[in-house]
């Protein structure tokens, strides 16, 4: 070894010199558990307007902990979580880790069979869920609905589990993408947590006086540090739902009403803040993260806020390995120096150390490093590598290029390897690629990132069809169209490409590979129909297309372009709706994009004399297509949110749109009269329809204000192609009966409803069962409820504006004159039924339809028969009516 080698260890050694102490024998949930005594009565967690203190927090993750233990979970097991952010996450994954087991979190907007995939490579024993998402994963998970764990944990014990479980014992699974085209988990114990979390607070980021802002879903690493530092701090944590977390506007608000003093996030949540207008200095820390700071986003808000921090890790060394605070003095943005417990080594390719100045591979040692992943031998020992400067231990080989400067930080310069990272998530561009050669007419597959527009980086997908492809010359647009559905299948949200682009042949450098940088830029310009694109008509419309193009980096934009295909995300949006508020004086939140996608839709609203321009009932599912367009009228959840997965899964050419409940904004009433809730709907259908004909179809109440809005179309002389029922029962009571003759008819039900009870307990005895013992809990509550023992409303997701909205509904229902409708009802009827039906065949539609009630039974029951995998049939069944009726018509 030569004094130089000696010199530059001995200095690298200063540098990595983090050691600290820190419980680490002790469980993530025991750190908590201190707190919960020392905090017993403060909040610890806020969501909208429910509270946790620490004691009914600890209490109750106990009491699901036991009923975890109960199902058979032991130490060592694993179990999914796939629930909605509330509080009642943060319940959840403190229970599943005081009942000894490891935690594996689930992203909803995941499609299905990723996470069939996820929960069956991490043996997942118990699938934790809510109702809504009953039956929708299938694998050899156990389903448990929270909301029944955590009533029947009522009934136990309130005290801590105490199990032993130490520091090798595993916290968490994660998947991330993975190389192969399935995501690979990487697994992190209770050591590896507890040593990142101790070691923040030595940095003392955070205190008991902190309020946190988790706008994180569960699935990103960097949850785990917004739910778990503030619960064993004594601070507080404020759950935020996706809505907020997408809006610059709604974000500032919330932070400033909340009194917020920390936040963490990638550089885009920042970058759609100040686009929204942040310009005063708040009292809030800021922790950056997920992908490199830009110098000039820090020198933005370092004057508006108390400190900033900018911090590094991949997900296998612990969410964060290295941080430091960003200064006004800095001239470069560093990743910082490394955290307690971490040894940070730069390399060359042949495991040398690297002096100050030279880059090479970033490793990463010590007491974050995780235990692999799951069920990849081969790839954990690639990545988990021996560390030579410490005998049996091992460092993670990163892929990140950095370099050591002068004063012990360290620079990040970018990957080894194509893997790219897009607004915080890690993508591996070949697990697109994967699902792209799967299909039959493509040859070759390449998928980069493009940042042809600044802050607006993309994935582009280039791909080269087979000699042999079926594909025409200049008739691409179906099977693009094609191959984007199937990586939306199987792919989240954030790994489809926002272009794909065909070429005869790929650039290619000297040896061989592909020429990335040679890639040509997509011209969204030149579509290979013209017809496709729509101009600008009014001066609204052609405002709004000089504020699109400018913020998307296009030469022209159609009306009838959708925003998101185009490239648009949530700074881009945010962007174009602080444009549009300067131009027209109006705001639109930035969940109107989501919502009307296209600047057609956003000129109706801007030009609408109605004082509602920002909740229009009239939801686009998938507003694209020829046919006459499917409008769905919601059912008794108010929203159209349910009819999303089976609306996109219709053929390309069916335009299918929801109508939810007027006054989900909050401040707009709704009506009691059915007649004029369906008067409303249609005045909004003819907003974004005006001629005709229709398709209507309603889903439970919303079948009723179908067939009212289908009554009310043929009276102006609309032609209505198909009323159909999504499994809508009318007619069990007459509410304009006497009370003693309801009470009559009621008993004398009651005698075909045991003999039905009865029968189907010999078919389907376990599900019978379960709904009987839920009617009957459902009964019981209302009768607490008529004593004022209890709440009567179970609804109780539901803020006291839409309890409102339901209960002028139920009025408008019982109220309602039925009368006949001079056409043909289609019913789509459930195979699967767990109560009673006076008219199981008509569901007592056989005397209002005229021309009859034509039956089509569909697979799952009332609830699941929208949901995976009940959906694509359903969908496959709607279209074959829905075309048969177009066609009888013409």
């Amino acid at each position: 070894m030569t004094e130089d080698t000696e010199e530059l260890q001995e200095q690298l050694e200063l540098w990595n010199n983090t050691k600290f102490t820190y419980p680490y024998d002790k469980p993530l949930q025991a750190l908590f558990e201190g707190q919960a005594i020392a905090f017993a009565d403060k909040i610890a967690v806020f969501f909208l307007e429910q509270t946790l203190t620490y004691k009914e927090l600890n209490e109750t993750a106990n009491q699901l902990a036991n009923v975890l233990l109960g199902s058979g979970i032991q130490k060592g097991d694993t179990v999914g979580l796939a629930v909605d952010r509330s509080e009642k996450m943060v319940i959840a994954l403190l229970a599943i880790l005081k009942a000894g087991a490891a935690y594996v979190p689930i992203d909803l907007e995941y499609p299905p069979q990723r996470i069939d995939f996820m929960l069956r490579d991490a043996g997942a024993k118990v699938l934790l869920t809510s109702k809504e998402y009953k039956g929708l994963y299938h694998s050899q998970a156990k389903e448990m609905l929270l909301e029944d764990a955590l009533e029947k944990g009522k009934e136990h014990s309130k005290s801590n589990p105490g199990l032993d479980v130490d520091e090798k014992d595993l916290a968490y699974i994660i998947y991330t993408s993975g190389t192969t085209g399935s995501p690979k988990g990487v697994m992190i114990g209770h050591g590896n947590i507890v040593n990142l979390l101790c070691s923040m607070q030595q940095k003392q980021i955070m205190n008991e006086n902190d309020r946190l802002l988790a706008v994180t879903t569960i699935a990103f690493d960097i949850a785990g540090l917004e739910l778990f530092l503030p619960l064993i701090t004594g601070a507080q944590v404020v759950i935020t739902n996706e809505l907020v977390c997408r809006d610059g506007f709604a974000l500032l608000e919330t932070i400033k009403k909340k009194g917020i003093s920390i936040i963490q996030a990638t550089p885009l949540s920042y970058k759609i803040m100040l686009a929204a207008g942040w310009k005063e200095k708040l009292d809030l820390k800021i922790l950056c993260c997920g992908e490199p700071m830009p110098l000039s986003l820090a020198r933005d808000l370092i004057p508006r806020c108390r400190a900033l921090y900018n911090y590094y890790g991949p997900t296998e060394t612990t969410i964060y390995s290295t941080g430091t605070e960003i200064t006004a003095k800095d001239e470069i943005i560093t990743i910082g120096k490394p955290i307690g417990n971490t040894q940070i080594y730069i390399l060359d390719d042949g495991m040398n150390l690297l002096p100050p100045g030279k880059e090479g591979i970033i490793y990463i040692a010590g007491a974050g490093v995780g235990k692999g992943y799951v069920n990849l031998p081969e790839l954990t020992k690639a990545a988990f590598v021996d560390n030579p400067f410490a005998s049996g231990e091992k460092m993670f080989r990163t892929g990140d290029l950095g370099k050591w400067i002068r004063d012990g930080n360290i620079y990040f310069i970018g990957r080894v390897d194509q893997q790219l990272k897009i607004r915080g998530y890690r993508i591996e561009p070949a697990t697109i690629e994967a699902v792209l050669l799967s299909q039959q007419e493509i040859q070759d597959a390449v998928v980069i990132a493009r940042e042809d527009v600044p802050d607006n980086k993309v994935l582009v997908a280039y791909i080269v069809l087979k000699k042999d492809s079926a594909v025409a010359p200049g008739s691409t647009d179906a099977y693009i169209n094609k191959w984007r559905k199937a990586i939306q299948d199987k792919l989240p949200l954030f790994m489809i490409p926002n272009d794909l682009v065909v070429l005869d042949r790929f650039p290619v450098l000297s040896s061989g590979k592909v020429d990335r940088k040679a890639l040509p830029k997509p011209n969204r310009d030149d579509r290979a129909d013209d017809k496709k694109y729509s101009p600008p008509i009014s001066e609204m419309d052609k405002k709004l297309e000089r504020v699109w193009a400018k913020a998307l980096g296009l030469e022209r934009v159609g009306i009838d372009d959708d925003f998101f295909e185009l490239g648009g995300h949530s700074l881009i949006a945010v962007l174009i709706m602080g444009e549009i508020e300067k131009a027209t004086g109006k705001r639109l939140p930035i969940n109107t994009l989501f919502i009307s996608p296209t600047i057609r839709q956003i000129s109706k609203l801007l030009g609408s004399d109605n004082a509602d321009i920002v909740n229009r009932c009239v939801v686009p599912i998938e507003p694209k297509g020829t046919k006459p367009p499917l409008f769905i009228v919601h059912g008794d959840g108010l929203n159209v949110m349910i009819f999303n997965s089976m609306g996109k899964k219709m053929s390309n050419d069916q335009p299918v749109f929801g109508i939810q409940a007027k006054g989900l904004n909050g401040t707009d009433d709704t009506y009691d009269d059915l007649k004029k809730i369906a008067a409303y709907y249609i005045s909004e259908v003819l907003l974004e329809y005006p001629d005709g004909p229709y398709c209507l179809a309603g889903y439970s109440f919303g079948g009723v204000v179908a067939f009212e809005m289908a009554k009310q179309f043929q009276q102006m002389g609309k032609k209505v192609d198909m009323l159909a029922m999504f499994d809508t029962e009318i007619g069990n009571v007459d509410f304009k009966a006497s009370p003693l003759s309801r009470l009559g008819k009621k008993i004398w039900l009651q005698f075909p409803k045991m003999l039905f009870i009865v029968k189907s307990l010999f078919y389907q005895p376990r599900d019978i069962l379960q709904y009987q013992g839920y009617v009957m809990k459902r009964k019981y509550r209302y009768l607490l409820g008529r004593l004022g023992l209890q709440k009567t409303d179970e609804a109780e997701k539901m803020t006291p504006h839409e309890k409102n909205i339901v209960k002028k509904h139920l009025i408008a229902y019982q109220n309602y004159d039925l009368s006949p409708y001079s056409g043909r009802i289609d019913l789509f009827r459930v195979k699967k039924r767990v109560y009673f039906l006076q008219d199981p065949i008509t569901l007592g539609w056989s005397p209002y339809a005229e021309k009859g009630v034509q039956v089509h039974e569909i697979p799952g029951d009332h609830k699941t028969f929208l949901l995976p995998p009940n959906d694509k049939v359903f969908a496959n069944t709607l279209q074959s009516v829905i075309d048969e009726r177009i066609n009888s018509t013409n």
